[in-house]
């Protein structure tokens, strides 16, 4: 695998301290600002900074003691609270947010004899 630059470990490291904006992230890292958006989508097409992205989101998952159980625990405590005061859209997004995190608002592939279809369901 190749090595990352300098640069691109700066933009790595930037663009997950900043909420992932790839854009101000290349500026920060030291490219052209008007070149940034187009530089940070073809740095996030790179295998290698796609894993040290990867590696950094864990690292700071890590120390800040995020696990996937443990957010989605913090959004049932929250829909639970969303729900007691009657804030429905609260209720519905923390539902929505639960969903995406567990991978229910994919698209279900059904096989029927040698076709594939790509369902997606009005109910999920």
């Amino acid at each position: 695998m190749e090595k990352l630059t300098e640069k691109q470990k700066l933009f790595c490291e930037t663009y997950v301290s900043n909420n992932f904006n790839g854009a101000q992230a290349a500026i920060s890292a030291g490219f052209s600002k008007t070149s940034s958006r187009s530089k940070a989508s073809q740095l996030l097409t790179k295998v290698n900074v796609q894993n040290y992205i990867e590696k950094l989101k864990e690292k700071t998952a890590k120390q800040l003691s995020i696990t996937r159980e443990s957010q989605i625990q913090e959004l049932n405590e929250l829909k639970q609270m969303a729900k007691e005061l009657a804030e429905v859209n609260n209720a519905i997004k923390a539902i929505e947010v639960q969903n995406k995190m567990l991978g229910l608002n994919e698209p279900e592939t059904l096989n029927i004899n040698q076709y594939t279809a790509t369902v997606k369901f009005a109910d999920r």
